[in-house]
């Protein structure tokens, strides 16, 4: 365990300060033994009971020194009221602290003695058991640059094996082809189906291509949403009944070759899957899904022959260290280590996996010693195919095991998000840093960047913000954790709880049916220190039965709370027993109306997620007492109009999705937004036309706020007044010039052209809508690397030469030199788009648009043509012109018949018209 030193904080109570510091001296003697002892016990289940009693009694210590240090801060806030001076923003007493001062140092000191005790007797033990103390100053964690990670699932040795099951694929005579490759976990299943699905032929053959991850257990719901979107490339929250989603599935693929792969298929019931498989033969002949599964009975009840089952074989020792090397040698190869990591590939046993994993755990190692080390590891001798794994487990630093381990408690096949695993890493203090004012995010993200360069996580080909972990290293983290953390699926109300050690369970995810309720004897785990819900989509989204009175009463040391989509509809005030919660995810509760004050107790609070509770209508007026919040993620929650006013005490705030100005006293204002310099990446202002005084918004600063790199301007008021001249508003909120994305909203004024604009050299997205009032556009042509632009919902009648940022004195220039995609939306009195005076004199001086890629206009009726720059085949390089709602121009564009374009689409008719 990672444990904050509270000898500073409890210098206050005398006695309970010696009984603290023999505590924290006997603990760091001990913890120093971690190491050897997760080795051992692989061997010795006498040094795993030891392991895991020194693991519970290192939680139970954590725990009371928590709840200390949080009492000692609160209570100085009565002798210093300054919230920046301190940095402690109000006071508050514990719940878990009711007696006086001289009984809570009892209390205390009683349980430190207890824990006191336990230590003494692990100690002794050590001497039974002969540990030693690892030198940890060998190990520390590395900081990597993740661009520079080469691409692991470029797998070596399936060439051939791809070239078969393509073959299969091509010579498919039915309606509907069903393929099987099945192997062994960490054989290639998922990587070989990756490499058939992205193949150009592949490419070339299927009209639609949709991937689905399935995996345990077979929920029809979720597999039919993750089609659907997948096809219409938006989200499927509208649809509720499984039989819609279907229909809309067979309207999409109606008459089209497709191709669908179902990765990580257990299901063993064909009633399950027979409902979804009618659904897809409606395509043209040639039609086929591809499953991956370990078992072959699951392969035959999908509906494949023994012709139609691919069986994947082992690789060779070649090909093992083929991957090795791959990874290992980031700067080319090493003759002198080549003979010692061959006889390491040989010890693969054939497995893409473990050479994967091999590879990222020599990158680390930079001498042929080390490397013989690794050949010569006791960790070979397991039977098991998690040998090579194991390996790499004990070679991580101590922070590392810790950060790895705790991925344990997500089911098999999750996307799990960066952001918020290193957020759940920092709730429960395993990011710990060399000076006490360290930036715990970066140290998260260099964790995060080791475990990926050890292939212990994998992010995601087109997401590196989002890692998953492969079955078998899932299978390798839960094996550390297996009296600790526990992922338990309820399928009906009598399903309880009965592991003799779930006395000690840390960490809890459930998995719920439809219409269960969380089981009793989950309150009877009160050591919980992480508890996530989740629920298994079936017919319509459950409500989960869950008494959050119970919860906060009896689980009382959580760290973690996530009730995400659980049919909340009220939380109680007692969550303010909750004194150690750091995480409170309480996302898509749609019935949710409001948050008690006592939420504003939860002093250690540092990220709260409120992601589309729709009917969120405000936030505690107290909100500003949780002096450790980080993150505050109000996406989606559009009935809340404003911002308490305390929300500028909170300075260590990263992320805060909206900020919400109001126009009464106690709610938030643009001075409030001045104080909140921590701010990173995106920034959204609503309500900016509550502003009363230009003079206010001078003092935000916001080209001061370095870390903004996305900002969102709303101009939306809901006062009785509102400032005329919304062009110098606007020019006083000069963002960093590093920004990289700005959006404009509801802006009432009649030009847009502050002086700041078009020095935003590095904007790469630009939206800017629904501003009634404006009559020109700016000349954003001029912007050197802007790569999407979108206008949508204004009374703009003519486009010309201006919006290029072209003068008629101009010398040889590029407008829009990068930009790929343009968006034009809703200008119902647009009427003209024109060149102007470009002569061909001119068109030779001047280049337009030269990268574009993707041309949208809807709902222009008036618009009667397109410029000169995009109707002609020699200039333009336009691949895809979509055209909706613009009768006029529609027909204009049929009487040109732009077979230059390849991709032409009319509302709904697509006509795909090839290059000449």
């Amino acid at each position: 365990m990672v444990l904050s030193s509270m000898t500073e904080e409890v210098k206050l109570v005398s006695g309970v300060n010696d009984e603290v510091k023999k505590l924290v001296s006997i603990f760091k003697s001990i913890q120093a033994l971690l190491d050897d002892a997760e080795e051992q016990q692989v061997k010795e289940v006498s040094v795993r009971n030891w392991l895991f009693n020194l693991k519970a009694v290192s939680y139970d210590m954590d725990d009371v020194l928590d709840e200390w240090k949080t009492w000692i801060q609160t209570s100085q806030l009565q002798h210093e009221p300054d919230p920046l001076k301190n940095k402690v923003l109000s006071f508050f007493r514990c719940n878990c602290f009711t007696t006086s001062d001289v009984g809570l140092r009892h209390v205390v000191g009683g349980r430190i003695r207890e824990i006191k005790q336990r230590l003494d007797d692990i100690a002794t033990d050590r001497v039974r058991y002969q540990l030693n103390s690892t030198d940890r100053s060998e190990k520390h964690v590395e900081r990597y640059v993740t661009t520079s990670f080469i691409d692991t699932q470029e797998v070596k040795g399936r060439e051939e094996e791809k070239d078969r099951v393509k073959s299969k694929i091509f010579s498919g005579a039915s309606k509907l082809h069903i393929i099987s490759l099945v192997g062994m976990g960490g054989i290639g299943k998922t990587t070989l189906a990756k490499l058939i699905y992205n193949d150009n032929d592949i490419q070339d053959h299927f009209e639609e291509k949709i991937w689905v991850c399935v995996s345990e257990p077979f929920d029809e719901m979720r597999i039919a949403k993750a089609i659907l979107e997948s096809l219409r490339g938006s989200s499927t929250h509208d649809f509720r009944e499984l039989e819609n989603i279907l229909k809309e599935i067979r309207a999409i693929l109606y008459k089209k070759r497709f191709l669908l792969v179902l990765d990580d298929v257990w299901n063993e019931n064909p009633n399950k899957w027979k409902e979804l498989k009618h659904s897809l033969t409606c395509g043209l002949l040639g039609s086929t899904i591809l499953i991956t599964t370990r078992k072959e009975r699951v392969a035959l009840l999908m509906g494949c022959n023994n012709e139609s089952i691919h069986k994947i074989g082992f690789l060779n020792s070649e090909q093992c260290w083929s991957i090795i090397r791959q990874i290992a040698f980031v700067n080319g190869e090493r003759d002198k280590l080549e003979r010692i990591g061959k006889k390491i590939a040989d010890k693969c046993k054939g497995l893409p996996l473990a050479a994967t994993t091999l590879g990222g755990l020599l990158r680390f190692k930079k001498s042929m010693k080390e490397w013989s080390r690794v050949l010569e590891s006791e960790g070979w001798e397991s039977d098991d195919l998690l040998g090579p794994l194991k390996l790499s487990y004990y070679d991580l630093p101590l922070p590392l095991k810790q950060c790895f381990s705790y991925c344990s408690i997500f089911p098999k096949d999750s996307k799990i998000g960066k952001r918020e695993l290193i957020g759940m890493w920092m709730a429960q203090g395993y990011l710990k840093g060399k000076e006490e004012d360290e930036d715990l995010e970066i140290i998260g993200e260099t964790y995060f960047e080791n475990l990926i360069a050890r292939s212990l996580l994998q992010t995601l080909p087109k997401n590196r913000d989002t890692c998953m972990l492969h079955d078998m290293v899932s299978d390798l983290a839960q094996t550390f954790t297996k009296n600790e953390c526990l992922i338990m699926e309820v399928l009906n109300d009598t399903d309880t709880i009965q592991n003799s050690l779930c006395a000690e369970v840390r960490h809890l995810t459930l998995a719920l049916a439809q219409d269960v309720s969380v089981p009793v004897s989950v309150y009877d785990l009160n050591k919980l220190r992480t508890l996530i819900i989740r629920l298994f989509e079936i017919k319509s989204p459950s409500v989960v039965v869950l008494p959050l009175e119970s919860v906060f009463y009896r689980l009382t040391r959580l760290r973690i709370l996530d009730l995400h989509k659980c049919g909340i509809k009220e939380v109680p005030s007692s969550i303010s027993k909750l004194v150690h919660l750091r995480w409170l995810d309480l996302s898509e509760n749609y019935s949710l109306q409001k948050l008690p004050e006592t939420l504003c107790d939860c002093y250690n609070l540092q990220t709260l997620t409120l992601v589309y509770c729709v009917n969120l209508e405000e936030l505690p007026q107290g909100i500003g007492r949780l002096s450790n919040l980080m993150y505050l993620d109000m996406e989606g929650c559009r009935k809340i109009k404003y911002l308490p006013k305390g929300i500028g005490n909170l300075w260590r705030l990263k992320k805060l999705s909206d900020f919400i100005l109001g126009v009464h006293e106690n709610e938030a204002s643009v001075a409030d937004l001045e104080k909140l310099n921590n701010l990173r990446g995106t920034l959204s202002i609503r309500g900016l036309g509550n502003v009363r005084k230009i003079e206010e918004t001078k003092a935000i600063q916001l080209k001061k706020k370095k870390n903004i790199n996305r900002l969102k301007l709303n101009f939306h008021f809901d006062g009785d007044f509102r400032l005329e001249d919304e062009e110098e508003l606007l020019e006083t909120l000069e963002p960093h010039l590093d920004l990289e994305m700005l959006r404009i909203q509801k802006y009432n004024g009649k030009t847009m052209f502050p002086s700041w604009m078009m020095k935003l050299n590095l904007l790469r997205e630009l939206w800017i809508s629904i501003c009634e009032n404006l009559q020109e556009l700016p000349p954003l042509g001029k912007l050197p690397f802007l790569e999407e632009l979108y206008i949508g919902y204004m009374r703009v009648k003519r486009v010309g030469i201006e919006f290029m940022g072209i003068e008629e004195e101009d010398s040889p220039m590029v407008a829009f030199p990068k930009l790929k995609k343009l968006v034009f939306s809703e200008l119902s009195e647009w009427e003209e788009w024109d060149d102007g005076w470009l002569t061909e004199r001119i068109k030779k001086k001047i280049t337009v648009m030269p990268y574009l890629r993707e041309l949208s206009i809807w709902g222009c009726p008036r618009l009667n043509t397109l410029p000169y720059h995009l109707l002609s085949p020699t200039i333009t390089n336009l691949e895809r012109l979509n055209i909706k709602e613009c009768c006029v121009l529609q027909q204009r564009i049929e009487e040109h018949k732009l077979s230059h374009i390849p991709q032409v689409i009319f509302k709904a008719r697509r006509y795909l018209l090839k290059k000449r």
